[in-house]
């Protein structure tokens, strides 16, 4: 492949997918969410322009999870959503560990 596309090329793309391996997070956030059923039905766009002029939004029976966010280094971001702070637990493990292997990996 190297010959097709260029030795500069090959090394170039090398050196784009090492430093995104070697991204460290720079921020992690956890966001707590409660959520619900939808609380109100509507037919029509008049009918939902009518409700929301005084709405009166009542959630029954919230179900919680949450949100797990890392920035890293170079600008990408990772999302996940998770069920309970167990699931938050276990994935902040795996993230913890990938970056540890990562950074051995990387800083020999």
């Amino acid at each position: 492949m190297s010959s097709i596309v260029g030795e500069a090329t090959t090394e170039s793309y090398v050196d784009r997918v090492r430093a995104a391996l070697s991204a460290l997070p720079q921020e992690i956030r956890f966001i707590l969410r409660h959520d619900s059923m939808p609380i109100a039905f509507f037919e029509s766009v008049a009918a939902a322009t009518d409700f929301l002029k005084s709405p009166n939004f009542k959630m029954t029976s919230p179900i919680e999870s949450y949100l797990y966010q890392v920035t890293y280094s170079d600008g990408t971001e990772f999302e996940k959503s998770v069920e309970d702070l167990g699931g938050l637990r276990r994935l902040h493990g795996q993230i913890a560990r990938l970056t540890e292997h990562m950074n051995k990996l990387c800083n020999g």
